[in-house]
């Protein structure tokens, strides 16, 4: 059976499908060996092909490799890609495979019947190659075997499609033994360590593949009758798509952009109308969710290509896409936890340094920075797959929505720290004033509130005094209500000499000296009309004894 470069082409090309029945089990293995068969004795009739790497351009043969890359990588040049003065005319395709596996016939020119894209392409695997670890620097040995796949749930189930695989020789234990230690690269760049390291950790989709044993063509005897292919040594197992994690990872994948487009819509709709709070809590915890789960993939992702070898640069897309998301989530995180600790420390009155709130504005307006980049680049990731005609990525859309949940999110909820501040403190306030349910609560209340505004104009150093000295009392009630007989005797009998207002210290300011909140709470009305009257006749640095009695703190 003669071999067509058709045979390698279908990995990029489209295949015609014809009206036969569905092939057996049986039938399609037969056609995978006859097809291992004819790609081996084109491609691989040695078990390695000796490539010179040099700087000397006469004696290097880089570029060798680079043709038979984008011959893999694109098939034959198309005759309307190539240019009227080209000194080469295409060869049929039997030719073809010969010329591209000989030197002598200057076959290099070939590279330049190839588009500028296709030529990039294979030229950065064919580096990729180049700098994987070898025995010999000026050398390569490198073969080109192929793995024939047979899609599930797909229109080409019953085709075998060829996929190649180019084996680098490490380290070699003996002249054309099997148990060479070798790299194995795709057409993707990614390594693998060892044959099994590729069946394990490879990307092909979910199918069932027939490959050479070990990773290397190896032959047995057959009988005269038999055909000439059953005597290679081919085995078969399923994609590791297949397998349940990356079932899990797929399906989980698909899950996540579905709730987090819902958790999406819950934040811009909270935008326009009140959304009800059980709807928006399961929404923030699927939004929660997806984020960790987001950057967990990112992370992923990245060790991924590194264990097999690729690059890691922000210049690839996949790489990129990565990177953006794992930075997107960890903003997104560091902002949750500024806005956090603003509103923690602003709700105990604790100071917060002009550090502290710079921080938070820079972490707040990176997330918003970085999530749009997000969206952008994952939509044109998706856009250009879908231009292009190439399956869509599930990890590619899940990263939009993510993106685009994390900037929704980012937008709806930016505050600069002042207003983190400022909220925190009117909301812990306001929930104070809750429990002063008594006329006379209030009124005390409002009569020392109104006080610290005479001598206090900043609005955030009023807020935090006032803050701490709530949390000094025990009964905001009973403490108020007693404030309020305090500034009425003060009024009636002292003429309001005794400002009675908040201390800086979490006290109460009576005059100018700060009482301890919590011990002006054990004084009864006598004893409050007592403290009046000693306070009024305090000389400048020292207290009466009446005043000490009480054990009040300064």
């Amino acid at each position: 059976m003669e071999t067509s470069s058709e045979d390698v082409v279908l990995v990029s090309e489209d295949i015609v499908l014809n009206e036969s029945p569905p092939k057996s089990d049986s039938d399609w293995w037969e056609e995978a060996r006859q097809m291992q068969w004819n790609l081996r004795c084109n491609f691989c009739p040695a078990d390695y092909d000796e490539y010179v790497i040099s700087n000397i351009p006469q004696i290097d043969e880089r570029e060798l490799l680079t043709t038979k890359l984008c011959y893999l990588l694109y098939g034959q040049p198309k005759e309307e890609d190539t240019t009227n003065d080209s000194r080469y005319e295409l060869k049929l395709e039997d030719e073809y495979e010969e010329l591209i596996r000989d030197v002598d016939q200057e076959s290099l020119a070939i590279l330049s019947l190839y588009k500028p894209f296709q030529k990039k392409k294979a030229k950065e695997l064919t580096e990729k190659i180049l700098s994987l670890e070898r025995k010999y620097p000026d050398k390569l040995h490198a073969a080109i075997i192929f793995v024939c796949l047979r899609l599930f749930d797909s229109k080409l189930e019953d085709k075998s499609l060829p996929i190649p695989v180019i084996r680098i020789l490490r380290e070699p234990n003996g002249e054309g033994s099997s148990d060479d230690t070798c790299w194995f690269v795709d057409l993707e760049g990614r390594a693998y360590k060892s044959w099994q390291n590729y069946l394990s950790s490879n990307k092909i989709p979910r199918g069932e593949i027939c490959f050479p044993i070990n990773g290397i063509y190896s032959t047995r005897p057959i009988e005269k009758d038999l055909n000439e292919s059953t005597s290679l040594l081919l085995d078969r197992t399923e994609t590791p798509a297949c397998g349940l994690v990356k079932r899990i990872l797929s399906v989980t994948d698909t899950a996540v952009t579905v709730a987090t487009f819902g958790a999406l819509a819950i934040a811009v709709a909270g935008l326009a109308i009140t959304v009800t709070p059980v709807v928006a809590a399961v929404g923030t915890a699927v939004g929660g969710t997806a984020m960790v789960y987001g950057g967990t993939r990112s992370v992923s992702v990245l060790v991924d290509r590194g264990q097999h070898k690729q690059t890691l640069a922000p210049k690839d897309a996949e790489s990129r896409g990565a990177w953006i998301g794992l930075a997107g989530t960890a903003l997104a995180v560091g902002s949750i936890s500024a806005t956090q600790a603003l509103s923690s420390a602003a709700a105990s009155a604790e100071e917060v340094g002009r550090g502290m709130q710079y921080t938070a504005n820079i972490i707040n307006t990176s997330a918003i920075g970085v999530n749009s980049i997000g969206v952008l680049n994952h939509g044109y990731s998706i856009f250009n797959d879908w231009q292009e005609e190439r399956p869509i990525s599930k990890f590619d859309l899940m990263q939009l929505s993510l993106s685009a949940l994390l900037l929704t999110h980012s937008l709806i909820n930016f505050k600069t720290a002042k207003s983190i501040i400022r909220e925190a403190q009117t909301e812990t306030l306001a929930e104070f004033e809750q429990q002063l349910d008594t006329k006379k609560s209030r009124k005390g209340y409002e009569r020392v509130k109104t006080a610290l505004g005479d001598i206090e104009t900043d609005p955030f150093v009023r807020n935090k005094r006032m803050i701490r000295t709530i949390r000094q009392i025990d009964d905001p009630r009973d403490f108020f209500r007693k404030a309020y007989e305090l500034t009425k005797q003060n009024n009636r009998d002292h003429g309001g000499k005794n400002r009675i207002t908040f201390g800086q210290n979490g006290g109460l300011l009576i005059g100018d000296k700060e009482l301890s909140a919590a011990s002006l709470s054990k004084l009864n009305k006598a004893e409050q009309a007592a403290l009046l009257n000693d306070l009024s006749s305090i000389t400048e640095g020292s207290l009466a004894e009446s005043v000490q009695k009480y054990q009040y703190c300064f």
